[in-house]
């Protein structure tokens, strides 16, 4: 009698299927919300990035409008007023963003 209750069990697949759902639902829960948080950090990372190379760009154009508009002046005192105006506009460009960009300078 026993050999008959095992093999029934065995062969017939009595397996319980309550919860199965609830547990994989639960094991894909961590991937998901890991997924999720690398897709916000990777959207502020690339918004960083084009906030900062907009302001880069604008402050390579302030320094290249200032060098060129002081053409009569030596090129040592051009280069420094330039290298003035660039840090200036990187510092007005990114005023807002001071929690997130921290120490940034102009250099040649």
């Amino acid at each position: 009698m026993n050999r008959k209750l095992i093999s029934q069990f065995v062969f017939r697949g009595h397996v319980a299927n309550d919860g199965n759902v609830a547990l994989i639902v639960a094991a894909c829960l961590i991937p998901i919300s890991l997924a999720l948080g690398a897709a916000v950090d990777y959207r502020r990372l690339v918004s960083t990035k084009a906030l900062v190379q907009e302001a880069a760009d604008t402050a390579v154009l302030a320094a290249a409008k200032v060098y060129f508009a002081n053409s009569l002046t030596d090129s040592t005192v051009r280069m420094a007023a330039a290298n003035r105006a660039a840090q200036a506009s990187l510092d007005l460009s990114l005023r807002d963003r001071t929690e997130q960009i921290h120490n940034l300078d102009w250099s040649q």
